[in-house]
């Protein structure tokens, strides 16, 4: 396709459909007075643009422009819009999310040689957990499932919420709702078993930072000296499907209970299976 068959009209429009101050862009951090506002066309706008971001913020860029692009779609054909908060959510948690599955970021420090879920030693609890968009597109969720040493469920949370955080972020809210699950039970031996590599390295070397992630890893190192023994092993999301599934069905808003839904409890049977 040649330059002047690009279309502008769905990047600029998205650059500045909504109000600059107040509106998705004010929600951001991007360099408004060095960005034009009347490109001769797509092509060297995005140009210029580029030139004004890094990789990392240009590609946060182009998502809020296609997300704020999506929202005025699905307001004209169904009557519905998402608030600038919501879009800048979206596409943030979008980008981390896209980052984290093809960077380093979430290879572990030693790679784990697991092929599968493993049962924890006697006396141990396993407490698995996962944060992933929801099914259904509308918010995050969370999923945790604690098991003993035989493999059998001992107590399980499926939560969501109408909102959109980063991978990260939304790992870490999974990993402290585990932990104070084991506090609550009174667990004196746990594993906290995840599959963000990122998240798990922070929380083994105690990094800790005034970020949001930083703030919840905090809260996790505050209780995990509380346990006779805490540990936080990381695997790969074959080894965490249960937790997996459970964040991405939302099962209920508060739900915790030691009976699986019967999707999750297949694949418990799954995992234990010789």
């Amino acid at each position: 396709m040649s330059r002047t068959h690009l279309n502008a009209d769905p990047v600029r429009v998205g650059y500045w459909r909504l109000n600059i101050n107040g509106g998705v862009w004010g929600l951001t951090s991007f360099p408004f007075g060095s960005i034009p506002r009347a490109p001769l066309d797509c092509f060297h706008w995005l140009k210029l643009v580029a030139s004004q971001l890094d990789s990392t913020e240009f590609g946060l860029f182009l998502c809020i422009c296609w997300t704020v692009w999506w929202s005025r779609n699905k307001k004209l054909f169904q009557g519905d819009s998402w608030t600038p908060y919501q879009v800048v959510c979206f596409a943030t948690h979008y980008m981390d999310s896209f980052y984290l599955q093809n960077s380093d970021t979430r290879k572990p420090v030693a790679s784990p040689s697991q092929t599968r879920w493993q049962c924890p030693p006697l006396g141990t609890i396993k407490l698995n957990f996962d944060g992933a968009a929801l099914d259904h597109g509308n918010g995050t969720g969370v999923g945790v499932i604690a098991r003993d040493h035989t493999g059998a469920c001992l107590d399980w949370i499926s939560t969501h919420q109408h909102t959109w955080a980063s991978a990260e972020l939304t790992e870490a809210l999974a990993a402290r709702e585990a932990i104070f699950l084991a506090q609550r039970r009174g667990w004196p031996s746990i594993i906290l078993e995840g599959d963000c590599s990122s998240l798990i390295t922070k929380l083994e070397l105690a990094s800790q930072d005034l970020s949001a992630v930083g703030l919840i890893v905090s809260d996790i190192l505050m209780v995990a000296p509380l346990f006779h023994s805490c540990k936080f092993n990381f695997v790969r999301r074959d080894c965490n499907a249960v937790a997996h599934m459970l964040a991405k069905s939302g099962f209920g808003s508060s739900e915790v209970s030691s009976v699986l839904p019967s999707a999750a409890a297949s694949l418990v049977l799954v995992d234990i299976s010789p």
